[in-house]
């Protein structure tokens, strides 16, 4: 009941206001500025991965696994391992998205 409520006064919400500028907001479809598509992505075949790829927005299921640490009683600790493996995850899919792309760009060149 307690979701159906949250739900409701969501849904209820009225949408945001764009910027004054006419930019995109940075936190958008809601999530806060830290959640936010950090990827890079190739733009050569042949380019070489970045040191750093990025990490991939939370999705529905990642953000339900982050409310789940913030909300239920534990140790820092394991609260803590919680975050740093959903940081790992999101910089792996990254990195997979990354050689994805990239394996599509070199099909593409030897494409006739």
């Amino acid at each position: 009941m307690c979701a159906q409520a949250l739900l409701a006064v969501a849904a209820a919400r009225p949408a945001p206001a764009p910027p004054p500028d006419g930019t995109r907001a940075a936190g958008r479809a809601g999530q806060p500025p830290a959640w936010r598509d950090t990827g890079k992505l190739p733009a050569a075949p042949a380019e070489r991965p970045p040191a750093d790829p990025g990490m991939v927005k939370v999705s529905i299921p990642e953000a339900r696994r982050l409310a789940r640490l913030a909300a239920v009683p534990m140790t820092r600790a394991a609260r803590e391992a919680g975050y740093a493996w959903s940081r790992w995850r999101r910089r792996h899919q990254a990195r997979a998205r990354w050689h994805h792309y990239q394996a599509r760009l070199k099909a593409a060149a030897r494409a006739p």
